[in-house]
């Protein structure tokens, strides 16, 4: 159970003059019994495996040792059409050499005509005119001295647990960046959908009761045709303040038909709300057929975040000093 303890002072003092919560201890008797120090959802995964291709800096796709000589590979490009579809390229020989100018591309592999190998690389492309751009943007950030944001949202974690489970990662965070921990936060929402929206939109989009400190509720700012059946792209996202503001941006989740913005079966972004995207990327995979979910699922040691750090990784080196 939780007990949570309110003490308000003031004789003429308002409802938040003074609100004392509790702090309780991250570790209790009761959750290190149930606690499993044991437990690997990747404890049986072939951690041998090798992919048999790569893609190189220059957007070109290789073939690496792993791969069969019989086999017969070939490789395309996978665009953004819309937040449920992707649009495809031609596919394209590897002995080509024919440089990819996009993020998301896929290899596909078949022995007898029989697909047996199918796998999405990421680049973070950048176009021609970037170097001259990034250069001015570079001068503009030094007198600014404007930081890099990066925003990382662990889904269904209670801050409790995530204490818990990342103590390492916290102690990191406050003692090499100085970070600084907000607890006994209450949430706009009762998931993520609206506390992204708020916290991305400025828009809270339910009632937030407040009766149990005998003060009415907030009504929302946008009723469901707003924030659901509605395109949000000019609605004042807060990433395009920061492109406007020089910043190159990046959005990743790892699902397609549930996240963030078009769940449930609402409209969402019509265009890529970022300068780069990783929505293709999962689309894709979620639609992937057996090849595809062999070779790049669970059983070869690969989770579905590990795509995403590993984008969010290029992202971060193909922008230095920006």
């Amino acid at each position: 159970s939780i007990r949570i303890q309110f003490r308000f002072s003031g004789q003429h003092g308002g409802t938040f003059d003074q609100c004392s919560l509790l702090s309780r201890p991250a570790w209790t008797d009761y959750l290190r019994e149930k606690f499993d120090a044991e437990f690997d959802p990747m404890k049986t995964c072939n951690r041998s495996y090798s992919t048999w291709s790569e893609l190189s800096t220059d957007g070109r796709v290789l073939l690496t040792e792993h791969r069969p000589e019989q086999a017969k590979c070939r490789a395309r490009a996978i665009l953004f059409k819309s937040e449920f579809k992707t649009k495809q390229g031609e596919w394209h020989e590897i002995n080509e050499e024919f440089v990819f100018e996009n993020d998301i591309v896929e290899v596909d592999c078949n022995i007898n005509e029989v697909t047996v190998y199918n796998f999405l690389h990421t680049q973070v492309w950048r176009q021609k005119n970037d170097e001259s751009m990034t250069a001015q943007t570079r001068v503009n950030d030094a007198e600014r001295k404007r930081p890099s944001v990066h925003i990382i949202v662990l889904d269904s974690i209670g801050a409790s647990h995530g204490r818990r489970i990342f103590n390492r990662t916290n102690r990191f965070l406050k003692e090499e960046f100085g970070a600084v921990e907000m607890q006994h936060m209450t949430k706009v929402g009762e998931n993520s959908r609206p506390i992204a929206i708020a916290f991305t939109f400025g828009k809270v989009i339910g009632n937030i009761k407040r009766d149990m400190f005998g003060l009415p509720s907030i009504p929302p700012d946008w009723n469901y045709k707003q924030h659901c059946k509605s395109y949000l792209d000019d609605e004042g996202f807060i990433l395009k303040d920061f492109e406007k503001s020089g910043y190159q941006t990046m959005w990743a989740e790892d699902y397609s038909n549930a996240c963030i913005f078009n769940f449930p079966g609402c409209h969402g972004f019509q265009k890529p709300q970022t300068s780069d995207f990783f929505r293709p990327f999962q689309i894709r995979l979620d639609g992937g057929g057996k090849a595809m979910k062999g070779s790049m699922g669970k059983g070869n040691c690969f989770e579905s975040h590990l795509f995403i750090n590993d984008y969010h990784e290029k992202f971060i080196k193909a922008y230095p000093g920006m």
